[in-house]
């Protein structure tokens, strides 16, 4: 274990300084947000929490001056309380991604499934607006139960290989790697795929490697519900199924009617999206795998290779590259040759499960990749296997003595510091402000959403319409503006809510499933507001066949502290006349 220097020390006060202010200005943010008149109570909020997140890095330093074999757990613990706690203090501070609201729309929209993904985020956010209301933190609460299951089944399946020492430090990688990190603020089916591929892959490893087949139910259960979350949970299955096949104890498991029995189970859990698809002609199927097939060609291989480094950050890599040379080795019949780490000395089998539920689905990806576009969120389930592994190297280089364990648990640190802090600014910055530094209209995604919606809803007055009706609000570009535009309507709604905002679908183009929620013939003879970040997409050319009347290109702007945050161009279109093809919707 390295002795702890007294420069270390005085970092980690530094860090916890700035990790005060920064948890401080965000109370107070809220607060006032809370009670916009009562600047001295969001003040006394805003400086008693800073003063108890600053008492936090006492607790934590101070008992390692004496004893510091206690410096790693209060650590750990201490940065994963306040990743928790950061993500909720920010979650109602933070203007909605065009993403989030899209899924916000589907849950203001259930059903059995959606075009591009199955319906668990849509329930997540319908259950979280339950509880908080149409807000930012209503549609994110949940994202955080769903990072916390996750969490539990992470500790647990690195519990039963290292031990508890490592448990705790997969709970801090699980905090602090910046995927790990983001899916438990922004709501996404990401959020509960995380859950049950974590869920999965524990059950998994207990009926595989420990031969407890009593749990062959539960995993079917994680596959089925998180098939309900993200299709992308077939490659956790998959994998099952290879490990059963090269392990010759589990190879057994074909014999039994126990994972056929399971396989059931999933099927009957995933049931709903499949029920939608089959009414829809497999759309939502199709979407994702024909769809994604037939897109245009792109060699995107140095994009995924982007991607893991910032899945897994430099030290998270070079300990998947070290195991990676081992499972080669391995495969070659020459395991006793890559010992290694005492981190690297398991089990045949259980280097074999965590090799096959890893590279399995990470090879689906790369063959993808040669041909096609990869995103950065599909790593980020595939690494939760090699979680137990990165945790045990955490561990290991805190306590060894090594010059290359020293450099690991430096690199490690400073990963965590910089994730953090990273984070924690840019929440500051886009929720709050950061004084001297200018906004970019770079950030829009992030900022200005509630601003604009406001300027939007005066532009529906009826009073300004052609008739009694309100204007209808139409997003035409695929789906950004309708379902950011559409949250913000709602939420700043007094009374009853806005009309929903509608889809370029309404001028024949793609939007999605916004398609699905307003046939155009049921606007025909309405006024409209078209709105655009591009004013090309409202030319003539794009218009006038729509409409009896197209008004002049218009530019609305939201501004914070005299920077520009966010643009949009739009048009009034009077008496709305859908195209004959759209006529049956």
């Amino acid at each position: 274990m390295p002795r702890l220097s007294s420069r270390l020390h005085f970092v980690l006060a530094l860090v916890f300084v700035l990790a005060a202010m920064i948890f401080g200005l965000g109370l107070f943010e809220a607060s006032l947000r809370m009670w916009p008149n009562r600047f001295w109570l969001a003040g006394l909020l805003g400086t008693l929490f800073s003063l108890l997140i600053f008492w936090g890095s006492w607790w934590t330093m101070a008992p390692c001056f004496f004893d510091p074999g206690k410096f790693f757990g209060r650590l750990a613990w201490s940065l994963i309380v306040l990743t928790v706690v950061l993500r909720i203090l920010y979650m109602g501070l933070v203007n909605l991604i065009p993403e989030e609201a899209y899924y916000w729309k589907y849950a203001q929209n259930l059903d059995y499934g959606y075009l591009d993904h199955p319906p668990l985020v849509a329930l997540s956010i319908y259950v979280g607006e339950l509880a908080a209301g149409t807000s930012e933190f209503g549609v994110r609460i949940l994202a955080m139960f769903w990072w916390s299951a996750a969490a539990f089944f992470i500790y647990k399946l690195t519990e039963l290989i290292y031990g508890s020492k490592a448990a705790v430090a997969s709970i801090l990688l699980w905090s602090l790697l910046p995927f790990y990190f983001a899916v438990g603020f922004f709501m996404s089916p990401d959020a509960p795929l995380v859950t049950f591929w974590a869920a999965g892959t524990y059950f998994l490893f207990r009926i595989l490697v420990l031969g407890e087949v009593r749990f062959w139910w539960v995993a079917g259960l994680c596959l089925g519900l998180g098939f309900l979350g993200k299709y992308s949970i077939a490659l956790l299955g998959f994998s099952a199924v290879v490990f059963m096949i090269i392990d010759p104890a589990a190879r057994r498991q074909f014999l039994s009617p126990s994972p056929y029995l399971a396989g059931l189970l999933a099927l009957l859990c995933a049931s709903p999206v499949l029920y939608w698809n089959w009414q829809h002609d497999w759309a939502s199927l199709a979407f994702q795998s024909v769809g994604r097939l037939n897109a245009e060609s792109e060699f995107s291989l140095p994009s995924l290779l982007a991607f893991l480094l910032l899945t897994l950050m430099p030290a998270g890599v070079i300990i998947f590259g070290f195991a990676f040379k081992r499972w080669s080795l391995a495969l070659c019949g020459c395991g006793d040759k890559a010992a290694g780490s005492p981190c690297m000395q398991l089990s045949p089998s259980i280097h074999s499960f965590i090799a096959v539920f890893t590279l399995t689905p990470l090879f689906v990806f790369v063959f993808f990749s040669l041909s096609k576009e990869v995103k950065i969120n599909w790593l980020g389930p595939v690494f939760i296997p090699l979680l137990p592994l990165l945790s045990a190297s955490l561990v290991e280089a805190f306590e060894g003595h090594s010059i290359f364990y020293k450099r690991m648990w430096r690199t490690w640190l400073a990963t965590f510091l910089l994730v953090f802090f990273g984070f924690g600014l840019f929440f500051l910055y886009i929720g709050v402000r950061i004084p001297g530094i200018p906004y970019t209209y770079k950030m829009h995604k992030f900022m200005g959403g509630r601003e604009l919606a406001r300027k939007v809803l005066e532009l529906e007055n009826p009073t300004l319409g052609r008739n009694s009706q309100p204007r209808v609000v139409v997003g035409t570009d695929k789906h950004y503006l309708a379902s950011q535009l559409g949250f913000y309507r709602a939420a700043l709604a007094k009374g009853a809510p806005p009309p929903p905002t509608q889809g370029r679908h309404l001028l024949a183009r793609s939007s999605l499933m916004h398609s699905f929620w307003g046939k155009p013939v049921d606007f025909r003879g309405r006024d409209m507001v078209l709105v655009s970040r591009n004013p090309g997409d409202l030319g003539d050319d794009r218009l006038l066949a729509f409409f009896r009347k197209v008004g002049p290109l218009e530019r609305l702007t939201t501004e914070r502290n005299g920077y520009k945050t966010f643009e949009l161009f739009y048009r009034i279109g009077e008496g709305y006349r859908p195209r004959m093809d759209q006529a049956d919707g």
